[in-house]
């Protein structure tokens, strides 16, 4: 192919079996549909950042073909309505790996959908954002590391990723979307990093192999059944400074795990409790709270029968009503609170 190529038409390379190896020049601009159609001996290709277009199919049938460079963000980064153009659609559900050049801004709705056949994927260090449904549904998928130039993971993007292991997430990160990490049942461990201020509706549902999840401290928004049907789900580690009190137990995050988390931790930093943030909790055996906390809310350990003693730090001046009430188990309280207001009436005690 010459320098002066600007464009390869529709079934240009159609069927060229015997063709092995194809050099994508910067020239080019649009790669039509079929263009390398049933080309057999193809293994690897690499697209250009100044390609703005391919046609559907335009690598199709080509099953020897399993690696793909593509450093235009034309085509990685464009929206692709209802998945009719996504990348398994251009160069067919075969290809294990994928390489996201530098050059690639964000990966686009529905890019890698359905991309049944991928085990790797290496992301630019330029993309910003993961667009909603990106990955879903790629079941050979084991790991992916996100960059740290990435800002937002959207709405499903990894939904049904059942093969997926583990994923990094980023320190640039601050939203992560409703579904996002949905049916994920092979992740084992989450970590939220301080970054991220809010979670998205059901982020993690479905996420049975889940056994731990950490919480960064800047978290301030978590939607509704976050970790809903995290059947494995039995450690949380909660960092976050001054998340605001939950209206009611049943809107609480882990309302619906009340009955199998063992481990809840409380980081260094943490302010504010929220209320009914532990209700009903009753295999908690142990919790510390630090001494960065200053107030705790109502209900916050309500009926954790399970536990059988609490220290109180000297940083706490507000304990919201029936804190540690029905915690049949609690047989010791270490009271360091320095100069806490009296209680109104005895019913407002939090034991």
């Amino acid at each position: 192919v010459k320098y002066s190529v600007t464009s390869i038409g529709r079934d240009a390379f159609y069927d060229c079996s015997t063709l092995t190896s194809v050099t994508i020049p910067n020239s080019v601009t649009s790669i039509g549909q079929s263009a390398f159609y049933r080309c057999k001996g193809l293994t690897s290709i690499t697209i250009p950042n100044s390609v703005t277009s391919i046609g559907v199919e335009a690598f199709y049938k080509c099953p020897s073909l399993t690696s793909v460079t593509i450093n235009s963000d034309a085509i990685v980064n464009k929206a692709y309505a209802y998945s009719s153009n996504n990348l398994s659609n251009i160069f067919g559900s075969q290809v294990t790996k994928y390489i996201i050049g530098d050059n690639v801004k964000g990966i686009g709705s529905y890019a890698f959908s359905g991309c049944e056949s991928l085990t790797s994927v290496t992301i630019g260090n330029s993309v910003k954002s993961i667009g909603e449904l990106a990955f879903s549904y790629c079941d050979s998928l084991t790991s992916i590391t996100i960059p740290n130039s990435v800002t937002t993971i959207g709405n499903y993007a990894f939904d049904g990723c059942k093969g997926l292991t583990s994923i990094t997430i980023p320190n640039s990160v601050t939203s992560i979307g409703g579904n996002a990490f949905s049916y994920c049942s092979s992740l084992t461990s989450i970590t939220i990093p301080n970054s991220v201020t809010s979670i998205g509706n059901y982020a993690f549902y479905g996420c049975t192999g889940l056994k731990s999840v950490t919480i960064g401290n800047s978290v301030t928004s978590i939607g509704n059944y976050a970790f809903l049907n995290c059947s494995g789900l039995t450690s949380v580690t909660w960092n976050v400074r001054n998340y605001a009190n939950f209206w009611s137990s049943s809107e609480s995050t882990f309302y619906d795990l009340r009955s199998q988390i063992t481990s809840f931790t409380f980081g260094e930093g943490v302010e504010h409790i929220p209320a009914y943030l532990c209700y009903g909790m009753e295999k908690l055996t142990s919790v510390t709270i630090p001494n960065s906390v200053t107030s705790i809310g109502e209900e916050a350990f309500y009926n954790c029968s399970g536990l059988t003693s609490i220290t109180i730090p000297n940083s706490v001046t507000s304990i919201g009503s029936s804190a540690f009430a029905e915690c049949t188990g609690l047989t010791s309280v270490t009271w360091n609170a320095k100069n806490y207001a009296d209680f109104s009436s005895y019913s407002s005690s939090p034991f």
